[in-house]
C-alpha cells in the first residue's frame, strides 16, 4: 500500500473500523484454505482505502502486531512473503503476499502515533508507510486480529 492521505481520528472511530481478520495457527501447507506464493513473476497490487492515524495515548484498535522492521527480521502471520523494497527512516514499501485472512500494513512513528492501512485478503500485494510530520519510524510491519 502506497500511504497517499492521512486522517487524524479519535477512538471511537478506530474500534468501528473494519479490521477484521482471523488467526489461524501452522503453516500455509498444512492449513485448509492458506495459500503458497506460487508465481514466479507476481504483479503487487497496490491498496485503496484511508489510512488510520492513533495519536499517542488513544487507545489502539484490538489487533495483533507483526513486528517486520526493529533492525531484526520477523516472519508475520499471514504474510507468506515479505521483501522491504524501500525504507529511508521516514517511509517504506514492501512487496508482500497474504495467504490467507486479512492483513494490513501499520507503521509507528517516533512521536506515538500508529499507523494503521486498510486490512486487504490473499493475494499479492504494495504495501508502505510513512511517519512524515510525524517523527521518524520505529517500527513497520503486518497486522491482523
Amino acid at each position: 500500500m502506497r500511504f497517499r492521505s492521512t486522517k487524524r481520528i479519535g477512538a471511537a472511530a478506530v474500534a468501528a473500523a473494519a479490521l477484521v481478520g482471523t488467526i489461524a495457527m501452522g503453516t500455509a501447507a498444512a492449513v485448509p484454505g492458506h495459500h503458497q506464493a506460487t508465481d514466479p513473476n507476481p504483479t503487487y497490487k497496490p491498496v485503496a482505502g484511508r489510512v488510520t492515524v492513533v495519536e499517542p495515548g488513544q487507545p489502539q484498535p484490538h489487533v495483533t502486531l507483526h513486528p517486520v522492521y526493529k533492525r531484526g527480521a520477523a516472519v508475520p502471520m499471514h504474510v507468506a512473503h515479505w521483501k522491504t523494497t524501500y525504507d529511508d527512516g521516514v517511509s517504506w514499501n514492501a512487496d508482500v503476499f497474504v495467504d490467507y485472512g486479512q492483513s494490513g500494513a501499520y507503521t509507528k512513528c517516533s512521536d506515538g502515533s500508529v499507523h494503521y492501512g486498510p486490512a486487504v485478503g490473499q493475494g499479492y500485494w504494495a504495501w508502505g508507510g510513512n511517519c512524515n510530520g510525524y517523527g521518524t519510524i520505529t517500527e513497520f510491519g503486518n497486522y491482523d486480529q
